[in-house]
This record gives C-alpha cells, sequence and structure tokens, in this order.
C-alpha cells in the first residue's frame, strides 16, 4: 500500500528539480535587484568578497601543507621499504 503522505515519492525526480530550480530562479531574480545594489552602495560587498579570498587563500595554503606532509610521509615509508 502507498503511503498517501508522501508527496515526494508520487513525483519523479524531474519534476521536483524543475520545481527547485523555479523557486531559486525567482530567489535568485529579487535578490539581485535588492541586495546586490544594497551591498554596493554601502560598500560591504567588498568586505565579503575579502573574507572569501581569504578563507580561499587559507583553504589552498591548507591543502598545500598537506601535501608536503603526505610526499614526506610517502618518501619515509618507501625508505624503510627499501631498507
Amino acid at each position: 500500500m502507498k503511503n498517501k503522505y508522501n508527496f515526494v515519492s508520487d513525483m519523479s525526480l524531474r519534476q521536483c528539480l524543475t520545481i527547485l530550480f523555479l523557486i531559486m530562479a525567482t530567489t535568485l531574480a529579487h535578490a539581485h535587484d535588492s541586495d546586490v545594489d544594497f551591498m554596493q552602495s554601502t560598500g560591504k560587498i567588498y568586505v565579503v568578497v575579502g573574507v572569501v579570498l581569504i578563507m580561499f587563500l587559507g583553504i589552498v595554503l591548507f591543502l598545500w601543507y598537506l601535501q608536503r606532509k603526505l610526499s614526506k610521509l610517502e618518501k619515509q615509508i618507501d625508505h624503510e621499504r627499501s631498507e
């Protein structure tokens, strides 16, 4: 017996994605008009961009650090196996 309260199971994946896309498109269209202009007019857009860039740089540096440590460990393991 089907659960009549499970709305998503009756809908196809395509229908769910279409509805989700339409909701997101209308939300983004509205946000683009008011929020971006507000952020630019108050100068806070530069703060947001700066924070995003700092976070991106931190992630890149962390990945570089991990890569170096992994390389050292791999060399150490290879050296120990060869002895």
